[in-house]
Order: C-alpha cells, then structure tokens, then sequence
C-alpha cells in the first residue's frame, strides 16, 4: 500500500480539477434526480409524513386541519423535499467521492395548501476547495441553492445545503466503534420519552411558554434501523432504483454510482446509506443516516410545539456527526428570544440533537411566528418584561444547595471536590462541612445579606466556605490573596465587609481595617453541630460580588443577586452537554468571574471538581501533566493560556507533559479574550480535534456567561476570530446603534444584553454611568458590554471591536483609565496615558506618564504596588509634556508611535548566543528589533510568553537545567550569559550598575535568584548589584546544611570580578545562610567582609532545632490535652494534623490561644537543651539581619533567630510583616531602606579604613 502522502498527491490533482470543473456550473439550473412528487395530495402527504415519522394528525386527518381557521397548516413544511431533492454534486469526477452534508437552512415564504402543483429549480451556487485543518486531503465544498414554487409561480420554500465532497484514498475509519448495546435502563428511558411526546395542537400559548429559556417537548427517535432508512427513501423518492431502472440511472449517472466491492457491478451512491459492505468501503462501521432525513426528523420537535396556529418561518441546521445504525437521538430546544411584532410574536428558538453517548449530533436555530390568538390573554398572573417578553416564573429557579443536598442523599461518598495538596471531600461530606460552617458562621453575627470576603490559598476550603456562606444566607466576594495589599484594602474599603476569611499563608497579609480578620486554622468547630435550620433568604438578597476594572479609578463590584445566580446555573445546565460522571478543572482565580462557572456547574451536576494549584496554572507544562493525572474531562480556561499549550507542543513536541492532551479530556470551554481561528486550527491540527470545543461570551455584570458557540470546522470563515454564536437562554442580545436601535444584519452595532438574570448594578457605583440600563419595575434589565458587532445571516454574532478603552489581557477584562487614575495618585504625576501596541505578542501596555522628578523604575514600583500583575503596563516612558491635540486632550494615537521606542536601545547583540536569543525575543513577543539591554518583561513578555520562549530556547540551544532562567535574568545580556555558560553560572550576572563595591546576592536552594526581582528597585545606593547561580544541581545535590563546596565556588565567581574585599553580601532566607557560608571563606583566607546582609534567616541551629523538636512535643502534647495550641509554636495546620494523625489523636481545628505561658516555658527549656547539645561556631563578623516580626510565636523563639549565639554583634532590623511577605512589592521600599543605610554605612566605614 502507498503511504499517505504519496496518496494524497495522487487525490490533489483530479479534486482541484473536480473543483475547478464544477465552478462552470455555478448558476445553470440542473436536475440529478427524478422529481417524486409534483402534486400536493393527501396521499403524498399521508406517504411523506409516514415515512418522516412525523404522526401530527394536523397533516392526515381532514378535522383537524380544516378547524384551523385561516391556517393553511396542512401540508408538513418538510414535504418540499419530496418534490426536488435539494443536493447537487457538481461535476463528474475522476475517481469516487464521498459526499457528507454539512448544514442545511430552510426559509418558507408562502403557504402549501392541497392540491398545489409545485416545482423545484436547483442551481449550484458556489464551490471553493477547501484544505483539511488536519493535514488531510483537500475538500470540495459545493452549495446548492434549491427554490420551490407553486402553480401560480408564489415561491413557497427556498433551500441552501452545505455538502463536502473529497476522496478517502489512504484514510482511516471515520468512525470505530460498534452497534450500540443498550442496558434495560436505557431502553426504559427511550420508552418513557416516546409515551412522554406531546403536542400543542389547539392549545394556547401561556406567556411562560414563550419565555426565553423556556425548553421545548423532546423527542426521541431511534434506534436507528434498515426500515427507518427505506422508509426515508420512500417519503422523499427512491434514490436508488431496481431492476432495469438501477441499471439505466447507473449508465445515465456514472459520477453518482459506485463498483460494488464484490458484484463488480455498479451502483447507486446513495446505497452506502443501507449496504454494509458499500458502508466499509467508505470508513464507516454500519449503516447510517442522510443528512437531509435529519432535517426532516427534527422539524417535528418544532411543528409539535408550535401547535395548529404557529408558522414556521426558518430553519438551519448544522451536521455534526452521523447517526449509525442503533443510534438514538434525543432533540430538544430551547427558546433564545421573543420579539413582539406587531400583534405577533416571533419566536426564536436554538435546536440540537443529542445521541445515547451524550454526542451534541446537530445543532442549528430556528424562527416561529406565533400570532396573536394563539396566545392566552388576560388573567394571567404571571409578570411580563417592559419589551413585552414573558418572565421566567418562580417555579424554575435551581438552588445550588438544594441540588448539592440532593446529590449528597443520592450517592454520598462520590467525590465532590480535591485539591492539589491531595484532600478529596465527598458529597456527603461537603453538606456536613457547609452545615457547620454556615452554623459557626450565624453563631459569629453573619446576617441574610452580611458581606464575607474570601482570600485564601487553592484548596478545597475555598470552595467549602463560599457555600457556607451562602446557607447562612451572606454574601461572598471572592479575592485573589497574591493581590497587592493596597488592591486588597481598595476592595475591602469599598465592600465594607463584616468578615474577611483567610489562612495561614494569606491571613497574615490581609489588610486591617473595621472587618475583622479571620484566619480559617482559628476556627473552633467542636461546639458546632450544623444543626440550624437554614433562614429564609429573598431572592433578592446579593449571592456575591465580583470585583473587575472600573473606569472611576477604582474596582468596581458587580452585585449578583441569588435569583440571577440560581438562573444564571440553570442556564449553564440546559446549555453543556456535561454530565455527573465529569471531572472539571478549576485553574481560574477565584476573584475571575469565570471561577463562578468553574466552582458551582460542576455540583450543580453532581460531577467531581479538581481545583488546581498555584504551579499548575501557571505553567503550561505542569496543567497538562496534571490534567492527565486526574482523568480531567473538562478544562475551562482562556484562549491565551490554551495558545500557550499549543505553541509549547510544537516548538518541543517530546518535552515531559505535553507529549498530547488528556485521553479522558472531552471538553474545552473558552472564555475571557477573543478566540483567534487560528489557535482552534492549530489545536485541531496538532492533536486531531477530539474534543468538543466552545467559545464562550461572558461579562462580569451580565453574571456570566451569555452567549456561546460550538465551534465546528468551517472551510467558509475568514474572519480573525471565531464568532460568539448565539445567545443563552433567557438572554438576548440585540446590535443597536447610538439611539439604542436594532441595527441591520450585517450592519456593526453595540452589543446589548437583555436578560432576567443580569447583575443588580455595581456596589457603590453610578449606574447612569456604568453600562447598566435599569428601568424601574421592569423585570429584564439591559447592560451595553461595550463592545462592536455585527450579525450574520445564521444569527451568530461576531465581535468586531470596543467603543471604549476596555481591554482584555490574560482572560481579565482592564479598563485602562484604572490605570491612569491609579497614576494620578501619585503626588509627582502631573498627567497619564495608558495606550496598548496590539501588534506585538499578548498585547503591550505602555504607560506615558508626565513628570518632573520620577524614574521609569519608580513609576513601575508604584503601579505594582497598587494593580494586579494583569495591569501593570510592560513599558513606562518619562515625558516633560504629554502630547495634546488642539483642544489640549491627550493625543493617544501620536503615543502610539511612541510605545516602542521605550526600553535600554543600547547594545546590539554580538555573540553567537545573544544573536540568536534576540531572534527567538522577536519571534516570541513579535517585535522588529531588540538589543542587549532590554528586558523581556518590560518588551510585552508575560508568564505565558515566558513559557513559549522557554521551549524556543531548548529547541535551539537543548535542555536548560534552570526552568527559570527567564525570570531570573529577564535582561537579553544576562539570559545570554547564562546559556552560554551552560546553566551553571559560577560567574555573577550585573543587574545593576553602580560606582561602589558590588553587592553580591546569594541564591535559594531552588537556583531562584529573582526573589529580589521587587527589592532592587527600590534599592538607591550607588553600590552595583551581582546575582550569583551556582549550578542548581550542585546546590539541590548537596548533602544536609553543608554548602561549603557551592559557597567556595561562588567566592571564586566573586573574586573574577572583585578580586580583593572588602565584600558586601546578601541572602534572604536559605540564600541568607549561603552567604554566611561564603563570609566565613572569604575571612578564613584573609579577606574582610563589611556587611553581611541577611534577611529572615534563621541558624542551622536553629533549623536543626524546629525539626527535632516536632518529637519532643508528643510529651507536651500529651501533658497539654490540647492538640490546637501547636498552631502558635509556628506549625502549620497542615503539619499539626499530619503529626496528630501520627499520634493517633482526633484531628482538630486550632482555636485561639490559651495556656500560652505554660507552652511558653516548655519551649524555651527544650531550645535551652538544645543549646547546650550543639557546638556553636563563633564569627568574629558583624551580621546584619533584617527580621519579620509580625506573626512571630509570642516570643518564644530565641531573639535574632538564634544568630546572637553565633556572633557577638547582630544587629537586628524589624519589619512588620512575615516571612513569606518581606520581599513583596508593598514591603520591598521598608527593606530596601535598611539595605541602603547598611551600605551607606559599610561605605563609610570602607572610606575610614
């Protein structure tokens, strides 16, 4: 057998031949098949609906349509199809195609009335070749435009179908798998859907009927049979004929026939529908149906639900996969939009089909009139909007408890949620916990509508908490703890929260203020039964706020109530095709709105939720990799990071972790920014397109997410960006112009969203100024999204654009006049401007700012205090004058064209390293030029670029031991420096220029350098700065606390550069003790150290110490019968259950701390022990240490970290803060301050000398 390729370019030839043959018949009227019926009687009727299954008796029983008044309903809209059928194949061709029907629409103009002569006229309307986004053969798309009139020439129905046509030489199966074996549960529940179909007939329409969101009558058909086929062929004509016939259309239409594999003899085409043989011949394990007979088993679902009265206007479908032999296809719908015209209604209505696997089969849309005297007038009690479209009604509303209770009762040990530390809650387990947290909750004052605000790290207790916050009746706001403080207080100030709930790691870093503080180790459950009865809570009341970019300088809360949440939940249930047996990722932040969707859909359905760790969703290597671990099957995340994986997949396809997708992973959810056409294709091209994928379209104030879009293959789009497709139930969204009217298809409009379920407006905000357009007393509220779009003639909505200066960056939506305002706090700006150079790679922010005494550096420092990661610009440019126009506004289109001349344009690469690293920067950041000074970051670069180069540079230069290199040393000059030595730098890389004697900064074991990445800056001292990296496997290699070996290495780095002292170091906790290692070297062989600088970093001694004493406090646990006063000897509570669990004790919660003196005393006899056990080794050097004093176990610990039993002279600097907080940026000026007063005295002290 040939292989593919050879194959392939024998296939490409006589396809675009074929393509090219068949252009000629674009516009010329053509007939393939015999028309079957040309009369519209009640036979042909009574034989098409037969063979339809379409049994309402609308059509064949004479009462019932004649009572129809002024309807002339009794003709099934599908029966055009047996009249002429609507496909034509084009040319003929030189070898067998194969032929798949891709969309079908159907509009109807005038009524079909028995007794009417009709005619089809079909013309091939246009043909394009078409490249496979997979690599494969090319395809021909053909479409046929088919009109269908009557006798008195009115055009009763026009058709356009899609149909691909392409060669399957050297192709696998399509399809393998086998016949559906059905268990007797399914093929009960196939039984009670068809007893369960209903029909409106005569019956009226209740105004919730026609509510958007309200669900149509599925219906089922299947299994799929020989007989459902042949009776298909039947309604709408034979296409294959017998006898002598088969044999003269054969002759008469070779291009539509196929040599039989056995017989030798030639055969209809349309056989391979019903011949298992022809079937295999052509990829497919069993017979399956026609796309055409699809169309024409879904119309039922709308006809049924339409009633006598309704007409049916439109219709489009989309062919997503086949349906075989022994499928079952449940359809069902739901209704988008109800727009009152006139005294009628139109109706319009999204359609899908779902098979026995949960395959979405075929989706499409369609438009229903429903006029006047269908629908039931007066005294009705149910509400209506104040555009005239019905309300949801109460009756409908999903509470997420209630759901998750159900769940608990159903199958209480399946996992409901897990974390990365390895913590797993079951369902049963998750009620128990939300019960006795709710009750600690009210016991502590929360109230029906209390603010609480959640900070804490990735664990399962940051789902568990919002729940229970939810039962007592408060309200959550979700906060991301890596926030600046100065963000966190500008929430906290602005939601007046009651409480603030954090943990260990976040809790001593959230901002005080009049809520209190609550670190979730404090609380002391072993009173609480979860007993309380829930309160009864309006609908009304907030179910939480959600924090986004505000154009008032400040973050602007989007207030959700709980009727729009549990709508908001429903609605997302109708949509996906997800189930229990589902396991979902959750990698948002939980202050994204996103993490709503993420957190709750997944209880909602009862399936298992996984929440992602810090690492894990930020590396694209380590979310891949972790996926695989936990059987992910669902990942919703945004269009950058999910670019980011494909791009790593290509550039390093046999790089650890991302060798390919999941197995297990079926569904991709997208959200957050624009999905580029590109970054689908490429998925498709690299990992084959398995997973069902969905482009979502989601506001913060419109409580999520409102339209959504399935996205297919489609040869057609050459647009940027996939479309935002359709609209969600009990949403609409209209385009309109300036005076807020509809705008034509085609024509770009705003965006504006109409819905039941929107936010109640921002907390403490404006809402005349804010989007929202709330009317009082009307039901459904309005919100402009800002942004442009247009309509196309399928419906679906694509974004073109924004009319305002909101951006999307990483998936979080920035306004950038917050960022400009954020600037004009500072008491040196005079005037800013915020522009973003959408040409290079993620989007880069640039920051003009106009002052007289600042810095770049010091406006960068400022900003990253105040902003989140996401909003600090990459670039900030000093002017004396910002640009003006002529009526003195800020000229931004001239900062345009000076956003790139910002950054070091001195040096050009020279070595062979840094020639080729600045090709990679430009092929990364899409940048022209870029020279040996500039910094990644401050180019465009971010977290996920950083991914991408990191996988361009092992493709070029081969495995780079150091996966943060580009952290570490962001400078092109020092990131060269550290390739071109291998990754084991034994030199010292400048990060900062000075005219003093180098500071050396010493490395964590990690090999991390960049952990002073926010104190430097903020470091004025003329002093030069050198970061050292020994090799990371020297120093992850050595053995215990000995680090001679690396310390003396790094001394001879030193010394290349400064061969005699006197020497200044600095280490910040581990790197603290490898600088003490390198102070005793260096005065071991006579060298003098001015300063050693360490920064939190305790004595071996005393690292020994706070291991060994874990064991000698099973005694003091014993004697204290108090296992939660571990958590002020400086224990986790993490460490506390695990050495509870070791000493078979009950794990409990820590409490507030009592009997400290006694534990107090304890301790400080067992460091006394351990004192006299150890031989201290004395330094006759001074020690500089900077230590964190908030937080510390009550004095407990010896003073200075132990350091005073080493050296006679230590000189103690404390900060108020933690450990883990000293070097962050709203604690970076404080020690940056005390690193300047040591030099500056070190230097004084060197002048003397």
């Amino acid at each position: 057998m040939n292989n593919q390729p050879n194959a392939q370019d024998l296939c490409r030839a006589p396809l675009e031949k074929f393509a090219a043959d068949s252009k000629l018949l674009i516009g010329k009227v053509a007939q393939e098949r015999r028309n079957w019926n040309t009369t519209v009687s009640a036979d042909a009727v009574r034989h098409f609906v037969l063979g339809t299954s379409d049994e309402n008796p609308l059509w064949f029983d004479p009462d019932p349509a004649g009572s129809v008044t002024g309807m002339t309903a009794q003709v099934p809209p599908a029966f055009p199809l047996s009249v002429g059928y609507p496909v034509l194949h084009g040319a003929p061709a030189e070898l067998p195609l194969e032929d798949w029907i891709t969309r079908i629409s159907c509009r109807w103009h005038h009524p079909m009335k028995l007794g009417d002569r009709l005619r089809s006229e079909a013309k091939l309307l246009r043909v394009s070749l078409v490249e496979d986004v997979q690599g494969g053969l090319p395809k021909s798309l053909l479409v046929t435009g088919t009109d269908y009139s009557n006798q008195h020439g009115e055009r009763v129905a026009s058709m356009e179908v899609n149909l691909f046509r392409t060669s399957r030489s050297g192709e696998s199966d399509r399809i393998q798998r086998e016949c559906h074996r059905y268990e007797d549960g399914e093929l009960l529940s196939i039984k009670h859907s068809v007893e369960s179909e209903s029909r409106r007939g005569d019956r009226l329409f209740q105004d919730r009927d026609l509510a958007p969101g309200a669900k149509l009558p599925a219906k089922v058909r299947g299994p799929l049979n020989i007989g459902d086929l042949v009776a298909w062929n039947a309604a709408v004509g034979p296409a294959a004929a017998s006898g002598s016939w088969a044999w003269r259309d054969s002759l008469k239409s070779p291009a539509r026939s196929f040599v039989h594999p056995v017989t030798g003899a030639l055969v209809s085409a349309s056989l391979q529908h019903e011949d298992t043989i022809l079937c295999h011949q052509r990829g497919m394990p069993l017979p399956f149906d026609n796309g055409l007979m699809r169309f024409a088993w879904i119309l039922p679902l709308l006809t049924d639900w339409m009633g006598d009265h309704g007409r049916l206007q439109y219709v489009a479908i989309d062919i997503m996969r086949p349906n075989l032999y022994g499928d079952t296809t449940w359809y069902g719908g739901f209704i988008v939009d109800c727009q009152q015209d006139g005294a009628d209604f139109i109706v319009k209505i999204s359609i899908f089909g779902t098979n026995q696997l949960g395959e979405k089969t075929v989706r499409g849309e369609a438009s229903v009139l429903i006029p006047e005297k269908a629908r039931k007038s007066g005294g009705s009690s149910e509400r209506a909007s104040s555009d005239g479209r019905p309300q949801r009604s109460e009756e409908d509303e999903v509470s997420l408890l209630d759901r998750i209770l159900n769940h608990a009762a159903e199958f209480p040990d399946n996992n409901a949620v897990s974390d990365c530390s390895g913590t797993t809650v079951s369902y049963g387990n998750l009620v128990r916990r939300i019960a006795v947290l709710a009750d600690w909750l009210q016991d502590s004052g929360i109230r029906p509508g209390s603010r609480v605000a959640v900070a804490c790290s990735r664990t399962v207790e940051a789902l568990i908490w919002p729940l229970a916050i939810l039962r007592a009746g408060g309200t959550w706001i979700g906060c991301d703890p890596e926030w600046p403080e100065k963000r966190l207080q500008a929430v906290f100030q602005d939601a007046s929260p009651a409480m603030v709930l954090g943990d260990q790691e976040s809790a001593p870093h959230l901002p005080q203020g009049p809520w209190q503080v609550v670190s979730l180790e404090s609380v002391s459950l072993s009173a609480v039964e979860g007993s309380k009865a829930m309160p009864v809570v309006s609908g009304t009341v907030p179910a939480y706020i959600c924090y986004t970019s505000g154009s008032s300088g400040r973050p602007a809360g989007a207030v959700v109530s709980r009727t729009s949440f549990s709508r908001y939940l429903a609605d997302l249930e109708s949509v996906f095709p997800m189930t229990a047996k589902d396991v979902f990722a959750h990698t948002a932040s939980f202050a994204f709105s996103a993490s709503v969707r993420q957190l709750f859909l997944p209880l909602m359905l009862g399936a298992h939720l996984v929440i992602a760790g810090s690492e894990q969703r930020k590396d694209t290597k380590q979310i891949i990799a972790w996926m695989k671990q936990r059987r992910i099957t669902v990942w919703d995340t945004v269009p950058s990071v999910w670019k980011t994986v494909i791009d790593v997949h290509r550039i390093g396809s046999n790089a650890e972790g991302i060798q390919s997708p999941p197995p297990e992973l079926h569904y991709i959810l997208l959200t957050g920014e624009p999905l580029p056409w590109q970054t689908v294709q490429s998925w498709w091209r690299e990992w084959g397109g398995k997973q069902r994928i969905y482009n979502l379209y989601s506001q913060t104030e419109t409580a999520g997410t409102v339209a959504v879009l399935e996205v297919a293959p489609d040869p057609e789009q050459n647009d940027q960006f996939v479309s935002i497709g359709y609209p969600f139930p009990g949403v609409s969204l209209h385009l309109v112009d300036e005076k807020l009217e509809d705008v034509p298809d085609g024509d770009s409009g705003r965006i504006l969203v109409s819905s039941d379920r929107l936010a109640d407006g921002y907390l403490n905000g404006d809402r005349d100024k804010s989007g929202f357009l709330h009317e009082k007393g009307a039901v459904r509220q309005r919100f402009l999204t800002g942004d442009l779009a247009y309509r196309d003639g399928r419906g679906t909505i694509s974004v073109v654009g924004r009319e305002d200066r909101r951006i999307k960056r990483r998936g979080f939506r920035i306004d950038l006049v917050e960022i400009e305002n954020q600037l004009l706090e500072h008491p040196l700006v005079k005037s800013a401007a915020v522009v973003e150079n959408r040409q290079s790679a993620g989007g880069r922010l640039v920051a003009h700012v106009e002052s007289d005494s600042l810095t770049a550096d010091q406006v960068k420092l400022y900003v990253q205090r105040h902003l989140p990661d996401y909003m600090v610009p990459n670039g900030f440019v000093l002017h004396d004058r910002l640009p003006r126009t002529a009526s003195d506004k800020i000229a931004y289109q001239q900062l345009l064209d000076v956003a790139e001349t910002d950054g070091d344009q001195t040096g050009q690469p020279e070595t062979t390293v840094e020639i080729a690293l600045a090709r990679l920067w430009k092929k990364v950041l899409n940048i022209e030029e870029v020279h040996t000074g500039d910094n990644f970051f401050d180019l465009g670069g971010d977290s996920l670029l950083a991914t991408v180069l990191m996988a361009e540079m092992e493709k070029e230069f081969g495995e780079i031991k150091d996966s943060g290199i580009v952290y570490q040393f962001p400078c092109l000059h020092d990131m060269a420096g550290c390739l071109a030595s291998g990754g084991k730098i034994n030199e010292a890389i400048k990060v900062k220029e000075g005219t003093l004697p180098a500071l050396f900064s010493f490395p964590l074991r990690s090999g991390n350098s960049f952990y002073l990445r926010h104190l430097l800056p903020c470091v004025q001292s003329p002093a030069a700065v050198h970061c050292l990296q020994p090799d990371i496997a020297d120093l992850q290699s050595s053995k215990g606390d000995d680090f001679s070996e690396v310390a003396r290495r790094c001394v001879a780095a030193m010394r290349r550069i400064q061969p005699t002292g006197p020497y200044l170091l600095l280490g910040y906790s581990f790197a603290g003790l490898l600088a003490f290692e390198a102070a005793c070297y260096l005065h071991d062989e006579g060298e003098r150290v001015d300063a050693l600088i360490m920064i939190d970093t305790a004595t071996p001694e005393l690292i020994e110490f706070r291991k060994t004493v874990r064991f000698r406090l099973r005694k003091l646990l014993n004697l204290l019968r108090y296992p939660g006063q571990m958590q002020i000897l400086g224990f986790g509570n993490r460490q506390v259950q695990k050495l509870l669990k070791r000493l078979g004790r009950p794990v409990q919660t820590p409490s507030r701390f009592e009997a400290v003196p006694r534990i107090q005393g304890k301790y400080k006899d067992f460091f006394t022990a351990a004192i006299n056990e150890h031989n201290f080794r004395h330094v006759p050097f001074d020690i500089e240490l900077i230590q964190a004093s908030r937080f510390r176990p009550f004095d407990i610990e010896p003073t200075a970290n132990g350091w005073p039993a080493l050296c006679e002279n230590v000189q103690v600097y404390p900060v108020d803060t933690t450990h883990g907080a000293l070097l962050k940026i709203e604690n970076a000026a404080s020690t940056a301050g005390i690193v300047d007063r040591v030099l500056m005295e070190a230097a004084r002290s060197a002048h003397l000398n």
